[in-house]
């Protein structure tokens, strides 16, 4: 499974790479479409097809891009085909050579999303053979883990998957608590102390797919989660508490990917979906608590260098 996975992860690399290079080649061509259509978008890629295709009318290349073709009644729309069609102006001029590689990148991206099809099919397959008994006699597939992890606000069937593969389905036995799992998953800051006073702090390298994967979440939550998301709405007002400089937004990131891994965590070692009540978003620790938990942290920091 983890090898599916990770199969699954290099192809939609690949198509991004794929994504990207027709975007570079289209602004040597001096090609500029509009900022919203993005490469990996059907519109985009049927505009791209038809300048493969050797299309040098601007109208009919844009009238491929049927979400913007047919809805003119839309005046957002409207705009963007217009846009278009003084983007694709110089369409007559696209050498064949520039036509050739678009369309071998073209080619390429329908190879791997084959693959990716592939891959995920695989892995349904192996997720409903997998199964995690609990000590009250239940029994869950992989399937049935995962869709217990997208109760958690904002996240969707492919975290699970990645986090399934890469941790396996008992993750209890595995790694005994949370702090463990989030450690694994390279949310466990190795601090710098002075005089019990925290200089600095870096995560630990953890697994890199899962890492990435929770990182991906986490961002989308803070940057286009809704006000109803208490996850996003905490790591909002956690990244104000820092300042709300980069550096923050970084931090509120982590926060916000943690919470996350100890969720998951939770939820696969009780077998039940997202319980918002089990989390308070809105408590703040009073400065004593912040100290003792410091000063805790410091000690069992001290203990393992010492047994180390």
């Amino acid at each position: 499974m983890t090898v599916v996975s990770r199969r699954f992860i290099k192809a939609t690399q690949q198509i991004t790479r794929a994504a990207n290079a027709i975007g570079t080649r289209l602004i040597d061509a001096n090609l500029l479409l509009p900022r919203e259509i993005q490469m990996k978008s059907a519109s985009a890629r049927a505009i791209v097809q038809a300048i493969a295709e050797g299309v040098t009318s601007p109208v009919e290349a844009v009238n491929r891009a049927t979400y913007y073709a047919r809805h003119q009644d839309i005046p957002e729309r409207r705009a963007t085909y217009v846009r278009l069609l003084e983007a694709l102006t110089v369409l007559p001029d696209v050498s064949a050579s520039v036509r050739q590689v678009l369309t071998a990148l073209l080619a390429d991206i329908r190879h791997w999303e084959r693959q990716c099809l592939l891959y995920h099919q695989w892995m349904e397959t192996l997720l409903r053979q997998l199964t995690l008994t609990y000590s009250d006699g239940r029994t869950l597939t992989g399937e049935a883990l995962i869709a217990l992890l997208r109760t958690i606000p904002g996240v969707g069937a492919r975290y699970g998957e990645v986090l399934l593969a890469e941790a396996g389905l008992d993750v209890v036995a595995r790694f005994g608590k949370a702090q463990a799992l989030e450690a694994f998953a390279g949310f466990d800051p190795s601090k710098t102390y002075s005089a019990d006073t925290v200089l600095s702090s870096s995560s630990r390298k953890g697994n890199k797919h899962l890492h990435s994967t929770t990182i991906q979440i986490a961002q989308g939550l803070l940057q286009h989660g809704k006000r109803q998301n208490p996850l996003a709405t905490w790591g909002r007002a956690y990244k104000l508490r820092q300042g709300g400089t980069t550096d923050a937004h970084n931090q509120a990131v982590a926060a916000v990917g943690k919470r996350i891994v100890r969720m998951s965590y939770h939820i696969v070692r009780t077998g039940t979906p997202y319980d918002g009540s089990q989390y308070n978003f809105t408590a703040r620790q009073t400065t004593v608590v912040k100290r003792l938990r410091q000063v805790s942290m410091r000690v069992h920091d001290l203990v393992e260098e010492i047994h180390q």
